[in-house]
C-alpha cells in the first residue's frame, strides 16, 4: 500500500469513526470496568518503571492550567504501571508492559509506554493464547479510573488524551503525509499543528491505529465517561528539538 492509499484509507476509517459518536445505535461496552479487572486477568502493578519523564510535557500541561509535578514530588500526576508475566519466562528480556501517567484532578491521561502482549511476544517468538483483557483502551481505562476514590465521579472527568513518543509505523506514515500536507518537514514542538477532528487531517489521524485506540476507549466505556467526544487533536514533538531520534506525540481535545 502507497503512502497516498495509506492516509486516504486512515480518512476513511476516520469518517466512519466520527459516526460512531453521532450514531443512535448503541456501542456495545466493554466488560471491563473496575481497576481490579487488571489484577484478575494477569496484569500486576509494578512500580519498577524507570523511563517516565514527564518533564517533557511541562509546556502543553502549563498550557492546559496544570503542571508536570509528579505525585511523588507533591504533584497530581501519578504513574500507573502493569507488568504481564504469564507465560513469559524469567530469562526473557522482553515483557509486555502498560505505563500511563494520570492527573485525574485536571482530567489528563498520559500514554507513557505500553507494549502489549501479542506484540511482546512476537518479539520474543512465543506463542500466547488471546487475552480477553488485552487492548490499550481497556487497560489505559482501568488505570486511569484506579487513580479516583471509589465510588469515582459520573462521568468520570476526562479532557485530555496523550499519547507520546509514538513508534507504530503505520500511525507514523499517516502523521508524515498529515504533515507533508501543510508544506513542512516537521510540526516541531509544542504548540505543534492543531486539526479539527471533522478536517481531513483530523480525520485522518483518528483512523491512525493510535487514534482509533483513543476513538474506542471513549465508545466502549461511555457507562462511566458519558457521551465524550474528540474536538481535535495535535501532533507535537515532545522531546527537545535536537534530539536525534524524535518520534511524534499527539493530544486529543475531548469534550
Amino acid at each position: 500500500m502507497t503512502n497516498d492509499q495509506l492516509y486516504q484509507t486512515a480518512v476513511e476509517k476516520g469518517i466512519k469513526l466520527l459516526e460512531y459518536f453521532t450514531n443512535t445505535i448503541p456501542i456495545p461496552q466493554s466488560q471491563f470496568t473496575d481497576p481490579e479487572d487488571l489484577y484478575d486477568e494477569g496484569h500486576v502493578a509494578s512500580d519498577e518503571y524507570l523511563f517516565v519523564d514527564v518533564e517533557r510535557l511541562s509546556t502543553p500541561f502549563r498550557d492546559l492550567g496544570t503542571n508536570s509535578v509528579m505525585d511523588h514530588e507533591g504533584g497530581k500526576n501519578i504513574l500507573v504501571h502493569h507488568v504481564y508475566d504469564q507465560g513469559f519466562e524469567n530469562d526473557i528480556r522482553i515483557r509486555p508492559y502498560f505505563a500511563q501517567i494520570c492527573n485525574p484532578e485536571a482530567g489528563i491521561l498520559v500514554a507513557e509506554g505500553n507494549l502489549t502482549v501479542p506484540v511482546a511476544a512476537i518479539f520474543e517468538d512465543l506463542f500466547i493464547e488471546i487475552l480477553l483483557l488485552q487492548h490499550w483502551l481497556d487497560i489505559a481505562f482501568l488505570q486511569y479510573l484506579s487513580t479516583f476514590p471509589s465510588p469515582p465521579p459520573q462521568p468520570l472527568p476526562l479532557k485530555y488524551i496523550f499519547q507520546l513518543t509514538i513508534m507504530n509505523e503505520t500511525t507514523c506514515e499517516i502523521l508524515k503525509s498529515v504533515i507533508a500536507k501543510q508544506d513542512a518537514e516537521e510540526c516541531g514542538s509544542w504548540p505543534g499543528l492543531t486539526f479539527d477532528i471533522d478536517s481531513e487531517e483530523g480525520r485522518a489521524i483518528l483512523g491512525s491505529p493510535n487514534g482509533a485506540g483513543v476513538a474506542w476507549m471513549l465508545l466502549q466505556h461511555r457507562l462511566q465517561l458519558g457521551e465524550k467526544q474528540i474536538e481535535k487533536v495535535t501532533v507535537f514533538y515532545a522531546t527537545d528539538q535536537g534530539d536525534l531520534c524524535k518520534w511524534p506525540s499527539l493530544l486529543f481535545w475531548v469534550v
